[in-house]
């Protein structure tokens, strides 16, 4: 069974221990990176307050020896618990029951993990189910609003219609409540002094196979034609671009108001979100991380620039950006 305890000061994977009198559940299952985590956390954190639920994270993707992703969740405010203890590599669909014995032997996933999330096997927690949503699509998903307790959510959930009602406690409890390191402390105080405009270049891995014929990355004449935008609509931005290709960006984005943020190594993604989400405005990259740092922001007449098509492979994400956000040709 996992412990729980405080996320903002542990130093592993970790939970808060929430109230024993809910005994119903919500869980979401996480995949991806840091991004696609809040995401995910955020939509069960909805569902969950909706209907007076424990949110419980299914983590077990995460233990796998093919799975390169880690939990990326520590060190925010999380009100969830944390468990490692789940099925998640094996298929989930249908509905889960508990089974009338001590031998968990699930196809539909998530025994360990549900069976620790309800309490002590008995006569009750036998007779539970969990009915599992598992996302259709990119596009907002009305299924999740007639949803209620005992869900086991599935997919990404990359809209904020899913927890726009809620929005102001979902930045509080994901922001990154960690010191930041003399280097970071010296970006975010340079940042507070300008009106800084981040500018987020995914390459990296987009570049690979399979990840650039699903993602593709965003052009050169993009960031250029949203940072001539940004000039029109923000006076005297200072750009601060944030990349995994330091070396492109200098060759192709360079300028007198611009200046590449080379505080982070690649695993430090949670104090280069923190930067990234510092600053006023925002031309993102078809990147969840980059989403979020946008969202997460609360600069005051806020401007944000974002790429479409968002995937190669899609033309149309509806439900993507949130409203007031400008979008422009990724190409």
């Amino acid at each position: 069974m996992d412990t729980a305890i405080d996320s903002a000061n542990s130093q592993g994977p970790a939970a808060i221990a929430l109230s024993g009198k809910q005994r119903t559940c919500v869980v979401a299952r996480l995949s991806g990176g840091l991004g696609n985590q809040m995401f995910q956390y955020a939509a069960g954190r909805a569902l969950a307050l909706k209907t007076g639920s424990r949110l419980v994270l299914d983590a077990t993707a995460f233990t796998l020896p093919t799975e390169r992703r880690t939990f990326a969740l520590d060190g925010y405010r999380l009100v969830a618990e944390v468990s490692f203890a789940g099925y998640a590599h094996q298929p989930v669909k249908g509905v889960i029951r508990f089974p009338r014995s001590r031998r968990y032997r699930w196809i539909d996933g998530a025994a360990e993990l549900l069976r620790v999330a309800i309490g002590p096997v008995g006569r009750e927690a036998r007779e539970k189910t969990f009915s599992v949503l598992t996302e259709k699509s990119f596009d907002f998903d009305a299924r999740f609003c007639r949803r209620g307790a005992q869900t086991y959510l599935v997919g990404y959930w990359q809209s904020e219609r899913y927890f726009a009602g809620v929005a102001d406690l979902i930045r509080e409890e994901l922001t990154y409540v960690r010191a930041p390191n003399a280097t970071n402390a010296g970006w975010l105080a340079r940042i507070s002094t300008a009106n800084a405009v981040c500018v987020h270049v995914r390459r990296g891995d987009y570049l690979l196979g399979p990840h650039f014929e699903h993602h593709g990355v965003c052009s050169a004449d993009y960031y250029r034609r949203a940072m001539r935008l940004m000039r029109e609509r923000a006076p005297g931005p200072q750009f601060f671009v944030f990349s995994d290709d330091w070396r492109w960006c200098r060759e192709h984005l360079a300028g007198a108001d611009t200046v590449i943020v080379d505080a982070n190594a690649p695993g430090a993604v949670q104090d280069e979100l923190r930067l990234m989400a510092a600053c006023r405005h925002h031309v993102i990259a078809n990147s969840s991380l980059s989403w979020w740092a946008a969202w997460l922001s609360t600069g005051h007449r806020q401007v944000v620039v974002g790429p479409q098509p968002w995937f190669a492979m899609t033309t149309l994400t509806p439900d993507l950006f949130p409203r007031g956000w400008l979008v422009l040709p990724r190409d």
